[in-house]
């Protein structure tokens, strides 16, 4: 596809340039957000991508991947005080909601939702939304973004795990890439970007997995 007809799906600026490229997907960069981003017409179906989500073994047996929740979780919940009776959502919960079982076995109430298994929006707003690997499957993240921002209540926070790239890491060689699902990947100068846009502010980034955005 011609650089001429690319446009960032974060920003919707048109200063891009290449990136990298793997196998089938063309990477680019935004030089407006620093969004790093597969090109559109390099994206799976949804059928193949629902199909490919189906194979993980996302549930409350698997070891690591209820580890993985339970140390987002400990960056996470401190921003709205561990408070119980706070209201939360799963954005991107997958086919098995392990997230909202975790919480519930610490007590928390928290909704779900999904655009594949979970698709009707339950009732908001929300204390707290979290989104744990789930923003870099975004093919639209404005448009989730921003639908995230509106659910929140006033003061809300969002907590997100994704992996961010930073000078430390050679991307042509970095496992998140290589999953062809992800196709949208940030960094600390991203988020701070998207910060600044939607008037949130950055209350904390690991430079590694872990951010946690606030309303003004």
């Amino acid at each position: 596809m011609s650089l001429a007809k690319i446009v960032c799906p974060l920003c919707f600026g048109t200063s891009i340039h290449k990136y990298h490229k793997e196998k089938h997907q063309q990477h680019y960069l935004c030089d407006t957000c620093a969004l790093v981003f597969v090109s559109k017409d390099c994206h799976l179906d949804n059928k193949k991508e629902r199909d490919i989500y189906l194979l993980h073994e996302n549930d409350l047996q698997n070891d690591g991947y209820v580890s993985m929740f339970r140390r987002a979780l400990a960056k996470i919940l401190p921003y709205i005080d561990n408070n119980k009776n706070a209201k939360i959502l799963d954005y991107g919960c997958g086919y098995e909601p392990v997230l909202q079982q975790i919480l519930q076995m610490e007590g928390y109430k928290c909704d779900v939702y999904d655009t594949y298994f979970f698709a009707n929006m339950p009732n908001g707003p929300w204390d707290l939304i979290i989104s744990t690997e789930v923003f870099e499957h975004f093919a639209n993240p404005a448009q989730e973004i921003e639908n995230i921002i509106k659910n929140l209540n006033p003061n809300g926070i969002i907590g997100i795990m994704t992996s961010l790239l930073s000078a430390q890491i050679e991307f042509s060689k970095w496992y998140y890439m290589r999953d062809e699902t992800h196709i949208s990947f940030y960094s600390l100068k991203c988020f701070n970007w998207i910060a600044k846009r939607y008037g949130l502010k950055l209350l904390y980034c690991d430079n590694k997995n872990i951010t946690v955005l606030g309303k003004a």
